[in-house]
């Protein structure tokens, strides 16, 4: 090829090839069928997200100009065509920078597939920390960190490659245009999901109603806004799953004709259906009645043999009632009376399962909080250890030819900032003899004077509030308004 051809084809280093990018995800998943990767794709609406661009005769790559509108409401037609189609075009390309910005695609790190090796962090590079893959690196990136020991490579065995995602496996529902029939029949086929899929925007809106209407409640399944009014495959999926929650009795509508969340949350649960944020806090018990409190459950057992043994004599003494027995109408209230009894037991039951849920729910939140500070401190550890070994590395030299840069220099000057704010707070504290200065008074007199210092290191008010939580006195600590007789002006009285 001449030297002119090869200048064209160097434009296109931005791209990769449809058939590279599904080789790829299939090398990253234990080399697993082409077929499960575009049902995977697809189940995560890829062609809402990445559109095909195609080479021409000239080199140039651009979207098929067949389509009318760049993206229809069904997503890219190209790509819709790409992966439904038995073999995909040889000269069909996706845009890496897309694919890097896809979630479901960039956990898999699949390019490093094609390098033979991943990269790994030797401390923190943006938000990974030391030790995890780093991913989404242009190429000048990646040698620019490797050269400043950044990062570094790790050889992949490909006779030995393990999953290394914990993503859930594709959805059993999905939003396609009806020309997709094809695309269904191969989601339906797919597993369904033991964790969580994440909700598209619409689904992000309907989550918050209390109430869904039937429709509402089918729009949600399928993925469609709540008012959607016409013809959708996932809609009609959608509305033979909640007509047979009707008819078997798993869902209820009130004097209103609408389903609780609640009960929805449950319903989709015991189909294994969960989303993120709708009812992914659910367990295998909480959406089931009476099987979280034994105690209850035992009682409202008790009573529902009782009613049996009730109705039974009921029934058998019914025709010729006795002084012992009195009038049939008095079975018939006893009857009555255990089924309030057990309607108030499974109401009670009901009750303690919510607040069980939400006690789950705030355990859940702490955790999360929890592992949320510990990487911080790790981070922030790291970053300590870095700063050390470059200030020990030029320990040696002349004054003059010291230097940080980077993360290092940063840290150093913010450090600064921090020291000599606190220094002057406690200094200003020290003279204020009417003990009138508030924290919030002290963090605008910080900031004032600071900002000649260094205005480009100054964080805002909160932030330098911290700075001065552990040295401020007791007094410019109390909450509350400040006092309507307080002095506009701060005056300081020099002891001596």
């Amino acid at each position: 090829m001449s030297v002119l051809l090869n200048k064209l084809k160097e434009r296109h280093k931005e791209f990769i090839l449809v058939s590279e990018t599904l080789e790829l995800m299939s090398q990253a998943n234990e080399n697993c069928p082409l077929e499960h990767v575009k049902t995977y794709l697809l189940s995560y609406y890829i062609h809402h997200h990445t559109p095909v661009f195609y080479l021409d005769d000239y080199f140039r790559l651009a979207i098929d100009p067949s389509e009318e509108t760049i993206r229809n409401f069904d997503g890219f037609d190209s790509t819709l065509h790409e992966l439904t189609n038995d073999k995909v075009s040889d000269n069909a390309y996706f845009p890496i920078k897309s694919l890097n910005d896809f979630e479901p695609i960039q956990e898999f790190d699949i390019f490093a597939y094609k390098r033979g090796y991943h990269y790994i962090a030797n401390h923190s590079v943006g938000k990974f920390i030391t030790g995890e893959k780093v991913i989404g690196l242009t190429e000048d990136r990646a040698i620019e960190l490797l050269k400043n020991g950044a990062i570094k490579k790790l050889q992949i065995n490909n006779k030995n490659i393990a999953r290394q995602s914990n993503a859930p496996p594709p959805p059993n529902h999905i939003n396609i245009a009806p020309t997709s029939q094809k695309i269904i029949d191969k989601v339906i086929e797919a597993e369904k999901p033991k964790e969580a899929t994440f909700p598209n925007k619409w689904q992000h809106m309907t989550m918050l109603y209390d109430y869904f209407t039937p429709h509402q409640a089918c729009c949600f399944i399928a993925g469609l806004h709540p008012n959607f009014n016409g013809c959708d495959d996932g809609l009609e999926m959608a509305e033979c799953i909640i007509e047979g929650g009707f008819k078997s009795g798993k869902l209820i509508v009130d004097s209103e004709h609408q389903i609780k969340s609640a009960s929805l949350k449950s319903f989709l649960y015991s189909k294994n259906w969960i989303m993120k944020g709708f009812n992914d806090n659910l367990t295998d018990d909480t959406h089931s009645p009476n099987k979280e409190n034994s105690a209850y459950q035992k009682r409202i057992a008790e009573l529902e043999q009782q009613l049996a043994e009730k109705e039974a004599n009921a029934s058998f003494m019914m025709g010729t009632p006795t002084v012992e027995q009195g009038e049939p109408r008095d079975s018939e209230q006893i009857i009555s009376d255990f089924r309030d009894q057990i309607t108030q037991l499974t109401a009670e039951n009901n009750n303690l399962n919510s607040r069980l849920s939400t006690a789950r729910n705030t355990y859940k939140q702490h955790r999360n909080e929890i592992k949320a500070l510990t990487e911080k401190n790790e981070q922030v550890e790291n970053e300590k250890a870095e700063l050390i070994e470059q200030m020990n590395n030029q320990a040696g030299l002349p004054a003059d030819d010291v230097q940080l840069n980077g993360i290092a220099k940063y840290n150093a000057d913010k450090a600064y900032i921090i020291s000599t704010s606190q220094a002057l707070a406690k200094y200003i504290w020290g003279m204020d003899t009417k003990k009138a200065i508030r924290t919030g008074d002290m963090v605008q007199q910080i900031r004032h004077v600071m900002h000649n210092v260094a205005p480009n290191l100054l964080p805002d008010d909160k932030a330098i509030r911290e700075w001065l939580s552990g040295i401020a006195p007791d007094y410019a600590k109390k909450g509350g308004k400040t006092p309507k007789d307080a002095p506009s002006e701060i005056s300081l009285i020099m002891k001596k």
